[in-house]
């Protein structure tokens, strides 16, 4: 199925605008709880940044890197 948001699921998280070439967008649970935004540069280096925050949280060599440290993150308890 393609969606028009560009959607990636992986582990529980879904990163909006990576299939859709949008290069960033939100990073949502699959339960619709709001974690932060994700952008990609040219070179395909990734960063996260919690919602409320200025400064990268978490940053990855690739989306699928990223979303599984986010993943990650989530596991170990993270306050959102």
């Amino acid at each position: 199925m393609d969606y028009p948001d560009g959607r990636m699921i992986r582990r529980g998280i879904v990163m909006l605008g990576y299939h859709n070439h949008a290069q960033g967008g939100e990073v949502i649970t699959t339960d619709g709880v709001a974690l932060g935004s994700w952008q990609m540069d040219v070179e395909e280096w990734c960063d996260f940044t919690r919602h409320g925050e200025n400064e990268v949280n978490l940053s990855a060599p690739s989306p699928w890197m990223l979303q599984d440290a986010i993943a990650d993150w989530m596991e170990r308890g993270a306050d959102y």
